[in-house]
């Protein structure tokens, strides 16, 4: 694991700042989330924090991220579905929200083989 912060030119040269390292690598949010639409979402976090989601067609909804007690944040996500930003803090995350069901397809006329 060294060798390999060591080649991200990441601090790893004592055990000590290999696990700071790391410890301040998975506090990073991520890039992008994924949920359903109405469902809980969850980020790296210990402290309540204030959030801004940017949904797809220009409106802002804002809220408070609370503490889950397991190690990360809890917030639910937009009920539209969509492509959304989260702003949480100084982060900014892509946000992909689908919906609760995916819709059907229209009903195909019925297929016919030729003899």
């Amino acid at each position: 694991m060294r060798a390999v912060l060591a080649a991200l030119d990441l601090p790893a040269a004592t055990p000590a700042q290999t696990a700071d390292t790391l410890a301040r690598w998975r506090a990073r949010p991520p890039a992008m989330l994924t949920a359903r639409a109405g469902g809980m979402l969850r980020v790296p976090g210990d402290t309540a924090t204030r959030y801004a989601i940017e949904l797809d067609d220009g409106q802002v909804a804002h809220g408070l991220a609370e503490p889950d007690g397991a190690g990360g944040l809890a917030l639910r996500a937009p009920r539209q579905p969509g492509y959304h930003t989260l702003r949480l803090g100084s982060a900014s995350i892509a946000l992909a929200v689908a919906p609760p069901r995916t819709p059907r397809p229209p009903r195909a006329r019925q297929a016919w083989a030729w003899d």
